[in-house]
């Protein structure tokens, strides 16, 4: 269960990476290893903890053995955690090792095939999946501070991306402001670099393909935008007008991301018909008795929820991030924390052992 929660974190990042990737340029192909470390806050206060990674690409065949150590109350129970996942595209498998037992476990990427639901209930799905908020700003900016520091053999130049979304609850009328900022720390890319994007890109190019994701770029391009538009709650036109803009500022970074520090805020102003709801007991619509958010419905409804939270309430300060801020501001929550750095990038050779089980390993089911 740990491990799976760990997976949920990467999930947004990842979706989002595959796509900057498959459209990426490359060079050359070779072995690459790249040894990453990471710590975060958790998601929402859940799950915090410091994790390493040391990842192996050759041609389509990947391998990531991970170490990860949770902190607070989940440390305590599942203590040092972490896996050994080998990849092979071409043999269309997944081999999860267990070095304890001399065991492991086999399956496929390729999805089994889905069965079509009754128009009925896909009727039913789309009605429950209309817009519930509207996006009334959508700004990005690129700074760069002037800072500079260096991590592992690379040194690094400090960029700052902030992008704020507001939204509108179109039934509550209630304002929600979310706020993710990125540190980049880049660094002029090497020999090492250009062959880690080469088999990053063929990689990840590759296993959309397998799982049934075979894009053109401007498809990728398209998809993408009508990712982030279903996440925040608006149209993939929308955020299309801007995609311009945004890649005009992004243009602004020069260099390969060795560290990367994500924090995403959310800031709700309140609203007419939610601070009247929210004068009652019970909490009804106003995020149920719990006052847990349904994370199913993407940002838009996290921020919609947050939103009749915030309303209900007293409007009381947010609880400390650690963030570089000095705190949060009234009715501002800091749902996500973390930061990943790049430590070692190599390219030498590497075996074909190291892409299939060790011999004498048992495979189990």
């Amino acid at each position: 269960m740990i491990r799976g929660e760990r997976k949920r974190w990467c999930a947004a990042p990842v979706a989002a990476a595959a796509i900057v990737v498959f459209m990426s340029a490359g060079a050359a192909r070779a072995d690459v290893t790249v040894e990453r470390t990471m710590k975060t806050a958790g998601f929402a206060g859940f799950g915090a903890g410091e994790s390493t990674s040391v990842e192996k690409l050759s041609g389509l065949r990947k391998r990531d053995v991970s170490q990860m150590k949770m902190t607070g109350f989940l440390g305590k129970m599942a203590g040092d955690i972490g896996g050994d996942e080998i990849t092979d595209i071409q043999k269309d498998a997944v081999w999860k090792l267990d070095h304890k037992k001399k065991t492991y476990t086999e399956s496929r990427i390729t999805p089994p095939p889905q069965s079509k639901e009754p128009g009925e209930r896909q009727e039913r799905r789309g009605k429950e999946e209309k817009p519930k908020v509207r996006v009334v700003r959508n700004e990005i900016t690129v700074s760069e501070p002037g800072d500079h520091k260096t991590i592992g053999a690379y040194d690094c130049t400090h960029y700052v991306v902030t992008w704020v979304v507001e939204t509108e609850d179109l039934e509550t009328k209630a304002r929600s402001e979310s706020t993710m900022v990125s540190d980049l720390w880049t660094t002029p890319e090497t020999s090492e670099i250009r062959a880690l994007q080469k088999e990053e890109t063929e990689f990840t190019k590759a296993w959309l393909k397998k799982i049934g994701w075979d894009m053109t770029d401007q498809e990728a391009q398209k998809m993408g935008l009508a990712m982030v538009g279903s996440m925040i709650g608006g149209d993939e036109e929308s955020f299309r007008k801007g995609a311009k803009e945004v890649a005009e500022k992004m243009s602004k970074i020069k260099g390969y991301p060795i560290g990367t520090g994500v924090k995403w805020m959310l800031k709700s102003s309140g609203g007419e018909a939610a601070a009247k709801r929210g004068g009652g007991e019970g909490g009804g619509e106003a995020g149920g008795e719990s006052g847990g958010m349904d994370l199913s419905k993407g940002l838009g409804g996290l921020m919609s929820a947050f939103g009749k939270k915030v309303a209900k309430g007293s409007g009381g300060s947010g609880g400390s991030s650690g963030g570089s801020s000095g705190g949060e501001q009234s009715g501002t929550k800091t749902v996500f924390d973390t930061y990943t750095e790049i430590r070692k990038i190599s390219t030498g050779s590497l075996s074909d052992g190291e892409f299939a089980p060790p011999s004498g390993y048992k495979k189990v089911e």
